[in-house]
């Protein structure tokens, strides 16, 4: 088992992080850094988050290794757009100009 130890200001900095942030998965993890630093096992703080416990190790171990930047997410470079620049502006006019359907019951198969 991994154990955490953190100092007062790690973790007065792990809660701060966790009541401010607006994304549950960091929060999640701060959660679960704090977690184990109080004692509790990997298995009871994965049932707690609702996670497999591999993932709460993976967690313990990033935060070990590289601290809080450890835990953060890193989001790759974005995709590139699928429609070509020359079409972008025709495909986002594409439904203007006509009649909306509307779906109706033809009189003939009314019994």
């Amino acid at each position: 088992m991994r154990c955490i130890r953190l100092t007062t200001t790690e973790q007065v900095h792990l809660e701060q992080l966790f009541k401010t942030t607006t994304d549950r998965r960091l929060h999640d993890r701060c959660q679960a850094i704090v977690m184990a630093h109080r004692g509790r096992k990997r298995k009871t703080i994965a049932q707690d988050l609702g996670v497999h416990r591999t993932t709460v190790r993976l967690w313990l171990k990033q935060y070990d290794e590289q601290g809080v930047d450890g835990i953060q997410m890193h989001w790759g470079p974005r995709q590139r757009g699928r429609i070509p620049k020359t079409l972008a502006p025709n495909h986002s006019r594409m439904g203007e100009g006509r009649a909306p359907r509307v779906w109706a019951r033809s009189s003939k198969l009314d019994l």
